[in-house]
């Protein structure tokens, strides 16, 4: 939640691009789909009193767009194509609804969703709305995700489309204002040394505040560098996910006796090799049913994809892991 400044204070300000303004139903709407690279602006109804507010702040492969809308009604924002770039939304005022998953979700302040580029969510939004929307680089996302984890990334980056509160969302907001804020004071900040820090600050507070389907290797992981033979067993696991294995394989693989690589587990892992081994199994599962539905696959395929022997064990684990059922994300996924 903002709470050092407000929106009136954003579009008062020098910072940043100029300030765009208009009155006119038309031109802000042509001006919202020009600008926005992919979304389109549809008011349900037309009322007077019409108003588009926007302005921009670059921080390194980040854009800062801060808008405010008022259609006097409600309205509602569509996906019209991919647009190259993550995104997460912090609402200022207003509120936002969207459905998923057989349920209604509302966003507004004192949350954030974070966005995939190539997941498409319908939302309706109460007006006036006032928001920020960090708008990411792929590549640049990517880039930070694999320094924190210390290997490349394989599959892609896919943040669960759910609004997302508490410390770690609250202080990604707060990053947001302090950009802001020292852009308004100077011009040190626009220096490229700076603005590379600023920008890897906001890109990890934004992996650490939204859900995604690497967040529990990152969670794993302590503040402390593994050894070598743990982060050996790790890269054995995830690249060999898919086989019968067994414990006496991953010690074999790691170099060290089966007690040191337990010991090494639960010290900076907090978890065992086993443990580890299931929740990358069922991690790179949801990844591969939230995809089925282009892709092509089932409930089975993917159980046996991931290294599953037998389909009720998979759907008891999956069930325990995510609350719900495998079939259930395959449903929803197919019905957006």
């Amino acid at each position: 939640m903002f709470t050092l400044i407000t929106s009136d204070d954003i579009f008062r300000s020098n910072v940043g691009a100029a300030l765009y303004h208009t009155g006119s139903l038309l031109e802000g709407t042509e001006y919202f789909r020009t600008h926005s690279h992919g979304f389109e602006l549809r008011p349900f109804s037309v009322a007077p009193g019409f108003r588009l507010d926007h302005k921009r702040l670059d921080v390194g492969r980040i854009k800062i767009d801060f808008a405010r809308i008022d259609c006097g009604k409600v309205f509602e924002v569509i996906q019209v194509c991919d647009p190259g770039y993550y995104s997460c939304r912090i609402p200022i005022t207003g509120s936002c609804e969207y459905r998923l998953h057989n349920a209604k979700w509302t966003l507004g302040p004192g949350q954030i969703l974070a966005g995939n580029p190539f997941d498409s969510i319908p939302k309706r939004f109460v007006a006036p709305y006032t928001q920020a929307i960090l708008s990411i680089e792929v590549g640049a996302l990517n880039e930070v995700l694999a320094a924190e984890l210390g290997h490349p990334i394989v599959d892609p980056l896919r943040f669960e489309p759910i609004p997302s509160a508490g410390p770690a969302a609250r202080l990604l907001s707060t990053m947001v204002e302090f950009n802001w804020m020292t852009f308004d004071t100077g011009t040190a900040a626009t220096h490229w040394r700076v603005a590379r820090q600023l920008e890897r600050a906001l890109l990890v507070g934004l992996l650490r505040a939204a859900p995604h389907n690497y967040s529990v290797e990152m969670e794993l992981q302590s503040r402390e560098i593994a050894p070598h033979y743990v982060r050996r067993a790790e890269a054995y696991i995830r690249a060999n996910m898919a086989r019968d294995l067994k414990m006496e394989d991953i010690v074999e693989e790691s170099g060290v006796s089966s007690r040191t690589l337990f010991y090494g587990f639960r010290r900076w892992r907090q978890t065992t090799p086993m443990a580890y081994l299931k929740a990358a199994r069922l991690d790179c599962a949801r990844m591969a049913l939230t995809g089925a539905s282009v892709a092509g696959g089932s409930v089975t395929d993917v159980a046996l994809g991931v290294g599953y022997q037998y389909l009720s064990r998979f759907s008891s684990d999956y069930r325990a892991r995510f609350g719900e059922r495998p079939s259930d994300t395959l449903l929803s996924v197919t019905r957006q």
